[in-house]
């Protein structure tokens, strides 16, 4: 606790230095004045009392630098030093500081914004419980592996792959959809929904934050007709009004009783039923409602592959163990049952099975990015290093007047700093927002994507590796250059010296082999975008016939 209070008291002296400045005069004002009343006691005139007082004090600009370093934070108050004189050295050069906070901040806005996409849709967990165990179950059937990799799921065949299994802990079953509502009857709009098994939100470890869940008496045929809510589906059906338990939506032309509002944030994703069925462009969700079985899902054995399973894996069991699982009780089954058909099981996990189709295109653009600020900041480095010229002899006084090395950097890094930054924070939101336009639409997850707290955290830590990559070449640069030869030296002698043409040759060949890499990788990001534009539904029906 101590430690903590003193890192408080000193952080908060950095925002108060003139109050506690001036106590520190008045502190040391009343110490010389006792002094010089005691030595006047000794019979000494005012002016030598004050002249001993002053003498066996020592010196008061020593006492007050050491207050201040015993009071406050060094290290920041000496940046903050150090950024203002950055700022007033930029102010000399306008130029030269438009051009490196434009180049800084379409560089790092375009690597901010593909980082946001990239947290949203692959970094970020989904909203359930304990996710990583939550997996996407599909049927394979052998005589059509072919050109049908996998199947949705028959009705029958879950309720006793959920009842045998002793891998998973729970399933349930599903299908997105999309519905006509309405709260009042008119103007209708088609929303995205989904119609689960009554366990459907405890699989994912969810609870509404008002009214109730589904019970399984709600998913019996004559029950009546209920809807359960996400958070985005209340505020902008019933604009969140509490009320809205127990009112009635038309869905679909029929009246449907409002039960339940699940939290805020929680986002469903849209999960195709089978690897040969695109997703057309995904909708929100805003709609949940029970599933009723019908006599034919009961019944039907083979075919009416239809549905979608999420099962929940126990803790005990890995991926793998359950996949052998399922796949022996599904082979079983087909020997048992004398079905004409052989019947598989295909597994994966909800996070790569959502995201499995566009990952490899957002990282290859998150790559191409990276490319773009890296020919950035070399190309600001060799701009440095030339300003860099101009400044040796300012570099070689202030070595010879005792600066060290690290004082130095540091100050040459101030100005890096305080242009990274200034280029960084220009456009995280533009660029997001920018971006979001250009994606394709049928990338899941993207109405999670947002200027969000790890993502500015990103862009401030890309700021500063920006600056230090950009900044500590010129500045080490500087140093190499001896303050004698330095203050001897002409601009023109030491801009054509032998040692800055290789150094600027150098950052030429970086350069060059950057953009020949970062054509290589936007490349095969267009090509990996091309093959993910929304493309029309496909029934599986259309595949083969027997399955439906």
């Amino acid at each position: 606790m101590d430690i903590i209070r003193t890192l408080l008291a000193r952080f908060t002296s950095l925002f108060r230095r003139r109050t506690l400045d001036a106590d520190l005069d008045e502190e040391l004002r009343a110490h010389i004045d006792l002094a010089t009343a005691e030595n006047l006691k000794r019979g000494m005139s005012p002016e030598a009392a004050r002249t001993q007082a002053l003498r066996a004090f020592g010196g008061l600009t020593q006492a007050r630098e050491s207050y201040r370093v015993q009071r406050g934070m060094p290290f920041f108050a000496q940046l903050a030093r150090d950024l203002h004189f950055a700022l007033r050295q930029l102010r000399k050069s306008p130029g030269f500081a438009l051009t490196a906070i434009l180049t800084l901040a379409l560089a790092i806005g375009a690597v901010t914004s593909v980082f946001s996409v990239v947290n949203g849709v692959l970094l970020k967990p989904f909203s359930f419980r304990d996710p990583s165990r939550l997996i996407v179950l599909r049927e394979t059937e052998d005589e059509i592996r072919a050109h049908a990799p996998n199947l949705p799921v028959n009705y029958r065949h879950y309720l006793r792959l959920k009842h045998d299994a002793h891998s998973i802990e729970d399933a349930t079953i599903f299908q997105q959809t999309g519905f006509s509502v309405s709260p009042t009857g008119d103007r209708p709009r088609i929303v995205g929904a989904v119609a689960a098994s009554p366990n459907f939100f405890h699989v994912l470890g969810v609870q509404p934050i008002l009214g109730r869940d589904f019970v399984p008496s709600d998913a019996v045929k004559g029950a009546t007709s209920i809807v359960i809510l996400s958070y985005e589906g209340w505020q902008t059906l019933f604009q969140g009004n509490p009320a809205a338990i127990g009112q009635t939506l038309r869905i679909g032309g029929q009246p449907a009783t409002v039960v339940g509002v699940l939290p805020p944030g929680l986002r469903f994703p849209s999960i195709a039923m089978a690897s040969n069925i695109a997703s057309g462009p995904p909708r929100e969700t805003l709609l949940f409602v029970p599933l009723a079985p019908t006599d034919f899902d009961l019944s039907r054995d083979n075919g009416n592959f239809n549905y979608s399973v999420i099962a929940r894996l126990k803790p005990s069991f890995t991926l793998a163990q359950a996949s052998a699982e399922l796949q022996t009780l599904q082979r079983a089954y087909t020997a048992s049952a004398h079905l004409p058909i052989h019947l598989g099981i295909s597994l994966t996990s909800l996070a790569s099975d959502v995201t499995s189709n566009i990952s490899g295109a957002l990282w290859l653009m998150f790559a191409a990015v990276g490319g773009v600020l890296l020919i950035a900041c070399v190309n600001l480095a060799n701009l440095q290093l030339a300003r860099g010229v101009s400044s040796e002899r300012e570099t070689a006084v202030r070595a010879a007047l005792g600066a060290s090395k690290i004082r130095l950097i540091m100050n040459r890094f101030a100005e890096s700093l305080l242009l990274a930054v200034a280029g960084g924070t220009a456009l995280a939101f533009t660029g997001v927002r920018l971006l979001l336009t250009l994606v394709p639409a049928n990338v899941p997850r993207l109405n999670e994507v947002q200027v969000s707290f790890p993502v500015l955290l990103f862009a401030a830590g890309l700021s500063i590796a920006a600056a230090l990559s950009f900044g500590i070449l010129p500045a080490l640069r500087s140093l190499r250059v001896p303050p004698q030869a330095a203050l001897q030296a002409n601009s023109t002698r030491a801009a054509n010296s032998r040692e800055g043409q290789r150094t600027r040759s150098l950052l030429v060949a970086t350069q060059i082999a950057c953009t020949v890499v970062l054509l290589i990788v936007t490349s095969l990001v267009l090509r990996s975008f091309s093959h993910h534009t929304p493309k029309p539904w496909l029934r599986l029906e259309s595949r083969h016939p027997r399955l439906g």
